[in-house]
């Protein structure tokens, strides 16, 4: 469902997702045609699948891709819980969903992929050379 938002998807991506999904690794890829400016980047829409039980079956339940912000503003350390998440963005969001305290201790890694080549944005959770072993064909252990 996460590609259904690509013109392409590039086989690296593939195989960053297959290592990696569900979890913290957010791979930008090329936006398909007709996605709204506020959704794409200058490579891309990030898309991830969530190691969270609620937000995967909600998605799977609406049958499309749930467009959401990370649980922080730029520069502020996530939100771990509903209320830490309310008084991080005030009356910016109009809708919640309480799925119970986030354990994550580091942040989704954020890696743009396209035909050609790969760039880490942000390092987070998945380290950079976990990423290239990955595209190296390497076995993680």
């Amino acid at each position: 469902m996460a590609f259904s938002l690509a013109r392409e998807v590039p086989i690296d991506a593939r195989r960053l997702a297959d290592a990696f999904w569900p979890g913290p690794l957010t791979i930008v890829i090329p936006a398909r045609d007709g996605l709204t400016p506020e959704l794409t980047g200058a490579d891309g829409v990030a898309v991830r699948v969530s190691p969270n039980p609620l937000a995967r079956a909600l998605a799977s339940g609406l049958g499309h891709p749930i467009t959401a912000t990370s649980a922080n503003l730029s520069g502020h350390p996530p939100a771990k819980s509903l209320a830490e998440a309310r008084a991080a963005f005030d009356a910016k969001v109009k809708v919640y969903l309480e799925g119970g305290n986030l354990t994550a201790v580091a942040p989704s890694t954020l890696v743009a992929v396209n035909k050609n080549e790969w760039k880490i944005i942000r390092v987070g959770a998945i380290s950079e050379n976990q990423i290239a072993a990955v595209l190296a064909g390497e076995q993680l252990k």
